[in-house]
Order: structure tokens, then sequence, then C-alpha cells
């Protein structure tokens, strides 16, 4: 299926680096609801229970760290269907924390399941959504906005669903600062098949909090300056206590 989420790479970094302003002042460490959540895994949760979480999701498949391991963490099952399932995670200062979890699911070679009892699911676990798109005959987007209550809001603002952007650079900056503020969603691509449209060829499911992420990023690029600072500083102290020869 084609990635039509490209959140956790170039778009990441613009919205959370090059554009960071706090967002409220609040701690990334502050408490979060439970819900909603992906197989288990809630924004928010620590990142050891996360883990502990996902490894029930396989007992033949081990969790693989990220690279660096301090980005998080996933699991990749092979065969049909292949489930691959990827876990972002907060850095330091920040106390380890889930910010985002993305699943892919492929269910080509095998009877495809249903697209109309794959939504009545969803729905079942989440509620309706906000916004529903049909960019083309084979393709299904469904967006879920939810408060930092973490129940799904009334309403929301449309400009929401550009937050999946492939190119940043495309969006407009006041675009970026609505999802750095507001994006707490899950969205869901569905790509079907057959004549009738009915059958599922894969998914792509990413549950993403923006503001938490935001506030984390901006305590790391803080703490990573104040160390840049201060490393400085001890470099310029030791130059200017340098001992002066005698003639």
């Amino acid at each position: 299926m084609r990635r039509v989420f490209s959140i956790a790479t170039a778009f990441t970094l613009v919205l959370l680096v090059n554009l960071l302003e706090p967002v409220d002042g609040q701690s990334s460490t502050a408490s979060m609801p439970h819900s909603p959540d992906v197989l288990g895994i809630y924004m928010g949760m620590p990142a050891n229970a996360a883990k502990a979480q996902l490894q029930k999701h396989s007992p033949d498949v081990y969790l693989q760290n990220g690279s660096p391991a301090s980005d998080g963490f996933g699991m990749s099952i092979p065969g049909m269907p292949s489930d691959q399932i990827s876990i972002s995670i907060t850095q330091a200062p920040n106390v380890p924390s889930v910010w985002k979890v993305e699943r892919d699911q492929h269910f080509s070679g095998l009877e495809p399941i249903s697209r109309n009892a794959l939504i009545d699911a969803l729905h079942r676990k989440y509620g309706q959504e906000n916004f529903k798109q049909t960019p083309d005959g084979g393709h299904t987007q469904l967006y879920w906005i939810f408060g930092q209550n973490g129940q799904t809001l009334p309403s929301a603002d449309a400009g929401l669903t550009q937050c999946n952007a492939v190119v940043p650079s495309a969006m407009k900056e006041e675009i970026v600062s609505l999802c750095r503020q507001n994006f707490f969603a899950l969205y869901m691509a569905i790509l079907s098949q057959g004549p009738d449209g009915d059958g599922v060829q894969s998914y792509t499911m990413v549950l993403i909090n923006l503001p938490f992420a935001s506030r984390a990023a901006q305590l790391t690029a803080n703490a990573n300056k104040a160390a840049a600072d201060q490393a400085q500083r001890e470099q310029d102290q030791k130059k200017n206590s340098r001992p002066v020869p005698q003639f």
C-alpha cells in the first residue's frame, strides 16, 4: 500500500523542531488519558509498559529497537497477513513515553477482509469518525480527532486532514501550527480491491498526539541547547585559564 502518512520523517522534523514554539508550557510527562489505544497502547504510555503490551501481540516475534533505540521500537510479523507496528517515544529529558503508534497490515494473496466489516469494527471501538475522504476508487481515509481528554471531539477543523501531508514545504504555516496544536488523532488509510471495492488489500493506522510530542520536543531542544551552551562555556573557561609562559 502506498504510504500516505509520512509524519515520522521529514514532516516530524519540520513540525517539532524548526517550527517549534511552546504549546502551553505543560510538561510532556503530565498525566494523560488511557484512551484511545491501538493494541492496548495509548498516548503517553510509559515506554517500558508499551513494550510489554506490544510483546503480547505475538509469542513468536520479538520487539526490535529503533535506530537509535531512543526513537522507539516495533514489531514486524511476516507472512499473510503481514503485520508491522512501530512505536515512537519521547526523548530525554522527558520520561520516555509513547506519542505515536503506527500499524500496517497487508492481506495480499489471502481472502480479503471486508472493508465494511473493518469500518464497522472501527466504529464499535472508536465511535464515528470526524472526517471521511475517498481520494480515489480504491482508497478510503478516516480521521478521528480527539481532545486532550482522549474523547472524540464533536466537531473539528477540516484543515486537520492535511496533517498527513507528504511534503511539509507545501503546507501553509498556519496549517503546520494547527497540526502542532490540535492533531491528536487516529488516521486510517484503507486500500480496497475487487470489483465491488469491498475487499481490503491493506490498511495503515496511525494514532498520534502532536501537541504532546511538541511539548516533549521543546523540552528536548531546550535541554540540548543548555548542554551545548554549558560545553561552550567550559571550553572558553579552559582557553582563558591556560598558563602564560614566563620570559
